[in-house]
């Protein structure tokens, strides 16, 4: 029964995505728990919720959008990430999160594992030492012993945990992608993912190549999405921000957000947010009008979570 019933949450997130993405219906496909600034240096808040705030604020989310997929945005220590996971499985929402290599121990994948999560959307530079540490700070060491501790996790519980790598497309990444195909295969991941990066970079007329050779590699190890082609072949030469070439944007009505001091947003690149309360209407028709804005939007962003 409670297979039947996750199945049921996903076909209905997936209306509600497709919904969103045309620009029909009142609610969210997904709920983002942005934890920290991960991948928002600057752009998040400083937290004021306590555990049983962010609880409250997400029990007020499910109950007015319905039960739908919950993307947990956060570094691996931090220290309401199990609780949070763990709280929205109870939930029967789909839980996946989005994180760093860094402090991904084998004792946390085993927790998090525990808790519920069903997917994790790590992210990756390359293969090499210089890119990985230019890039995300981090070190090929600590990708590697973070996909270990995840696979352990998943084959000592017999749980169908999915694995995602994330590559922010740049001209440092670029050129690495082919061999962390060929690695990720060999680990044993399930999927990888190219995403424009959160500060957007150019990269060279020669990296379309590399574009066109990921475009080409086959599901379902290539998880890419046809927008983030879309998009970052727009980005050439300019960097986020080009005015888009045709279409509207992808992002505004397909997720809402709920940062750490307890509002919600629709974009992170524009600032408008939404204060929650007791009946969650006010907050929705306070978002309709940026809302609108964003799907009005004209130019080409570099929006991470397009591709997770």
């Amino acid at each position: 029964m409670k297979a039947l019933e996750q199945l049921t949450v996903r076909a209905r997130s997936r209306i509600r995505q497709e919904r969103a993405r045309f620009g029909l219906g009142g609610r969210p496909a997904r709920l983002v728990v942005r934890l920290d600034d991960l991948d928002a240096p600057g752009a998040v808040p400083a937290a004021a919720l306590t555990v049983d705030g962010w609880f409250d604020a997400i029990v007020r989310v499910v109950e007015w959008s319905g039960a739908l997929p919950v993307v947990v945005v956060s570094r691996p220590d931090h220290p309401h990430l199990a609780e949070i996971v763990r709280f929205a499985h109870r939930l029967e929402c789909p839980t996946a999160l989005r994180t760093a290599a860094s402090g991904l121990t084998a004792a946390r994948a085993d927790e998090l594992v525990d808790c519920g999560l069903e997917r994790v959307v790590l992210r990756v530079a390359g293969v090499s030492e210089g890119v990985q540490a230019a890039v995300l700070g981090e070190t090929v060491a600590d990708t590697r012993r973070a996909i270990a501790a995840l696979r352990e996790a998943r084959e000592s519980r017999a749980v169908a945990l999915d694995i995602v790598l994330e590559v922010p497309f740049s001209d440092r990444t670029a050129p690495e992608l082919r061999a962390l195909f060929q690695e990720a295969g060999a680990v044993g991941v399930d999927g990888v993912v190219a995403a424009a990066p959160w500060v957007g970079g150019n990269y060279e007329p020669g990296s379309l190549e590399v574009l066109g050779w990921l475009q080409s590699q086959q599901v379902p190890l290539n998880r890419t999405p046809s927008t983030t082609f879309e998009l970052l072949r727009a980005m050439r030469g300019g960097g986020p921000g080009l005015a888009r070439t045709r279409g509207a944007c992808p992002v505004g009505t397909l997720q809402v957000e709920l940062l750490p001091d307890g509002t919600l947003r629709s974009c992170p690149f524009k600032g408008d947010t939404a204060t929650l309360g007791d009946d969650m209407e006010p907050a929705w028709k306070a978002l309709a009008a940026h809302r609108d804005a964003i799907r009005a939007c004209d130019r080409a962003c570099a929006h991470p979570l397009l591709s997770s």
